[in-house]
């Protein structure tokens, strides 16, 4: 996986227990996750962690520009976490 450039997410991923790695010769850079151990409890964890981040965000958004304007308050929130041009939902 490229290096996690978010700080939010990072943050999420270190609370999760991920390894991540540092400046080893042997590796790919100080910052990329290592995926040699097995994560499924970490995963399950980082998940819950990310919803959690992801409805609060949401419910500050909708705070600020009232639940009328829901669809600003969502592309707030992706904006937050770095995430941009995601399109139309599918169906």
């Amino acid at each position: 996986m490229k290096y996690v450039d978010n700080e939010i997410v990072r943050n999420l991923l270190e609370k999760s227990q991920f390894c991540f790695w540092e400046n080893e010769e042997w590796g790919p850079g100080k910052g990329h996750i290592d995926w040699s151990p097995n994560y499924e409890d970490e995963m399950n964890t980082f998940i819950r962690l990310f919803l959690l981040d992801v409805m609060n965000t949401l419910s500050v958004e909708l705070s600020k520009v009232g639940e009328e304007n829901v669809k600003q308050a969502m592309e707030n929130t992706l904006q937050h976490y770095g995430i941009k041009n995601v399109g139309k939902p599918k169906p």
